[in-house]
């Protein structure tokens, strides 16, 4: 009869054990809905089930995906604003050099408007990496936004051309881009745990900030990835 109680002790505390266990581990355990990744599984006639397998993602994986994510998008305007500028200043080039009379200033515009043109058709744009090429047309085209002189002759060609409409394209192209990426970071931000939360502070500091200024903050995104 001892031995029947001593071993009757034991297996409940053995119990109580394991209950504690799996309720510590439950309380740790991250939203695997939110860390996973699902891929459909076949059935026997091959088309795909209504179940799919979880396959939890680690957190390095989650941020190259993320990382990733941001690469597209922001390929996908280089694209764009490279191509549609080597237009513009291909036809503004034209305008221009049509002019009878240029003064000084018309003709040095016309002289950095031919050498970062140059600059620009050495790049492939479906194939190179157009961030070199973006930054080549930033300041020349800020300078073209805002001309210092106000040279009426440049900004008659600039209309003439559809410098506005491009520019006003790829304005709304860079809303749009930001606009899914805070999507994507927002839900990245969601999947962190407690500890990850510590090791990704500058992320989360840089999603806190990103609302109020989108397009320079996500320009400059790839740094926190470093």
């Amino acid at each position: 009869m001892v031995n029947f109680w001593g071993i009757l002790v034991v297996f409940a505390v053995c119990a109580a054990f394991q209950l504690a266990e799996s309720q510590t581990q439950n309380d740790y355990r991250p939203n695997l809905e939110d860390t996973s990744v699902s891929y459909p599984e076949e059935t026997q006639d091959g088309t795909p089930s209504a179940t799919t397998p979880k396959i939890r993602l680690s957190l390095s994986e989650r941020r190259e995906a993320l990382k990733q994510f941001a690469n597209n998008l922001r390929n996908e305007y280089d694209k764009n604003y490279v191509s549609k500028t080597r237009d513009v200043f291909k036809k503004l080039i034209l305008e221009l050099e049509a002019l009878t009379e240029k003064s000084d200033d018309v003709k040095e515009i016309l002289t950095d408007l031919k050498a970062t043109l140059t600059k620009l058709e050495a790049f492939d744009i479906e194939s190179d990496d157009l961030k070199e090429a973006s930054y080549i047309i930033s300041d020349l085209w800020d300078e073209l936004r805002e001309p210092v002189n106000a040279l009426l002759e440049v900004v008659a060609a600039l209309r003439k051309v559809g410098w506005i409409d491009v520019d006003n394209e790829l304005s709304a192209q860079k809303v749009a881009i930001t606009d899914k990426f805070v999507i994507a970071f927002n839900q990245f931000v969601a999947t962190l745990t407690p500890w990850e939360r510590l090791k990704e502070a500058r992320l989360i500091d840089l999603n806190k900030r990103f609302n109020n200024d989108r397009w320079d903050l996500f320009s400059s995104v790839w740094i926190y990835f470093e």
